[in-house]
């Protein structure tokens, strides 16, 4: 959902569906929280990782400018290294 409503340029809905999302925290195994009987690695953390770096490095087809997934209200600052845009 988070990527979708990046490359539908809704950078604020993006965020809101990736942050205080009780499956979104990791623990300190790495791993996102699914439920207590449940502690093992799943797509979910990928995917969250994913979203995460195309919001910030972009993507084909996105407005150009740097950070193009996040909102341009200047209430963010995002640095990245090394990421390529996603396709």
């Amino acid at each position: 959902m988070v990527m979708t409503a990046a490359r539908l340029e809704q950078p604020e809905k993006a965020l809101d569906v990736m942050m205080d999302v009780p499956k979104n925290h990791y623990l300190p195994s790495g791993h996102c929280f699914q439920r207590p009987n449940l502690p093992l690695y799943l797509p979910a953390n990928g995917g969250l990782l994913f979203a995460a770096a195309m919001m910030a490095a972009g993507r084909s087809g996105a407005p150009n400018r740097p950070a193009s997934g996040f909102p341009a209200n200047g209430k963010w600052k995002v640095h990245h290294e090394g990421l390529l845009p996603a396709l």
